[in-house]
């Protein structure tokens, strides 16, 4: 309750923009040595997992993570060596449904017991609903999947395996926002907190609690000096709605103003090129109600390969550009060539890496390795700085879309067999298999599929 009380004053701070150092030292200095004891006790083999985290906006905290975060952080030594950084991966990848989206998740499910739900609803393009679907099986508490219409084929699979049942939003060309939309105007209608369902979609406030768990997982395993955590230089992640951007960036500003750490890391994003809102905003720097993104630019295979990150207008474009200008951080954007780009340096550089670490991230993960290069491009990084870059989705999720990357590389091709063919059924499978429905773009499809399951 203690952690509770606290995690309640910094968003008193944060809500009204005043962030004294006296203010904040003056309370914060009664709980440091708390803080720290438990800080530097956050166990990498804890059931607990994410839950270790002190500042987490629950009442009563539970003692299993179900598997979440503790995820590895593997250096990329040749590749690093080659940019002349000290180059890292957070493996979010390596998260029980294959995403950083399980800190999230687990976050929102949490707040939805405290507070009484028993039915869940959530709109995803894919790894935010499979992060559902794991909670959710695990938890015995009931989820309904809506996505759009572009999602993978593997992920849907994820889904269904865990018994949940998924309306699916449109046809391939239906992406995030578009879906999305559809989704609101049949929740106005149905309204959900009034009839006892919870939304874990995308605005949900607890999702972005759970992304503060990696800034101090990163931390914790940069190591110590001299009685300090080691913060990075540099935080590399590809970015759509912004949330993970935004929730990294808050848990390094919490673990700063409590004093546990010295310094900040500068936050970079990008994100698909012509569909990225917060690359948008950081360019002109101006939030107006027409920072979108125009996606009749957008080119087919950029759609295609970057779809988890097309973005028209980011749902947290506010706190995104905020951790990027907070922080003298960089966005950039990306394409279909830099991402094929990237999986052939992976392959050609990091290969004995890759395949003992398990490091196969989705094709959109890889841009973060992009804005490295970009930055070097532009003579950002020093020689020796320490650059952290998040793989945020795992590749067995995409592996129809892989395959054409996996041409002339017999270790990779070695790997997606055994993706296809291996048994990816766990503890969170239910032996009754989901329904797949299917909803027009009419909002009052969508609405009646939906009164219909619930």
């Amino acid at each position: 309750m203690a952690h509770y009380l606290l995690q309640q004053k910094l968003y008193a701070i944060d809500t009204v923009g005043y962030r004294t150092s006296d203010f904040c030292y003056h309370w914060a200095g009664e709980m440091r040595d708390l803080l720290m004891g438990q800080a530097l006790r956050y166990n990498f083999s804890s059931a607990a997992g994410i839950l270790q985290y002190p500042l987490l906006p629950l009442k009563n905290v539970p003692a299993n993570g179900l598997g979440i975060g503790l995820t590895p952080l593997v250096p990329l030594s040749t590749l690093g060596e080659q940019l002349n950084i000290n180059l890292l991966v957070k493996c979010e990848h390596q998260n029980p449904s294959g995403s950083f989206k399980d800190r999230e998740t687990l976050i929102a499910h949490l707040g939805s017991v405290e507070r009484g739900y028993h039915t869940t609803i959530g709109f995803s393009s894919g790894n935010a609903c499979c992060s559902a679907a794991h909670v959710a099986s695990r938890s015995g508490q009931r989820f309904i999947a809506v996505v759009s219409g572009d999602i993978y084929h593997e992920k849907l699979t994820y889904m269904t395996d865990r018994g949940i049942d998924v309306i699916i939003i449109g046809g391939p060309s239906c992406y995030f926002e578009k879906a999305y939309q559809v989704f609101l105007r049949a929740k106005r209608h149905i309204e959900f907190e009034l009839n006892g369902i919870d939304d874990w979609s995308v605005n949900n406030p607890y999702r972005v609690e759970g992304d503060k768990s990696i800034a101090l997982e990163i931390i914790h395993q940069s190591g110590h000096m001299q009685g300090t955590f080691q913060v990075p230089d540099f935080v590399v992640l590809p970015t759509a709605n912004g949330s993970c951007l935004s929730g990294i960036w808050k848990g390094f500003k919490e673990l700063f103003d409590l004093g546990l750490i010295s310094k900040m890391p500068k936050m970079v994003s990008i994100g698909i090129e012509n569909a990225s809102p917060i690359f948008e905003l950081r360019q002109h720097d101006i939030l107006t109600e027409n920072t979108k993104c125009d996606l009749r630019f957008l080119d087919n295979k950029n759609s295609s390969i970057g779809s988890t990150l097309i973005a028209e207008e980011s749902f947290d474009l506010f706190n995104g550009h905020r951790a990027i200008k907070e922080s003298n951080g960089f966005a950039y954007e990306g394409n279909a060539r830099d991402i094929r780009h990237e999986y052939r340096q992976l392959f050609a550089l990091e290969m004995e890496t890759l395949l003992a670490h398990d490091l196969m991230p989705e094709p959109c993960s890889v841009l973060s390795l992009t804005a490295v290069r970009k930055m070097k491009q532009e003579r950002l990084l020093r020689p020796g700085d320490s650059v952290v870059v998040v793989f945020t989705g795992h590749a067995r999720k995409s592996i129809r879309l892989l395959e054409e990357f996996s041409n002339h590389v017999p270790q990779y091709n070695y790997w997606l067999y055994n993706q296809k063919t291996r048994d990816v059924r766990d503890e969170s499978c239910s032996a009754e298999k989901g329904e797949v429905l299917s909803a027009s773009e009419h909002p009052g499809d969508l609405e009646k599929i939906l009164l219909s399951l619930l």
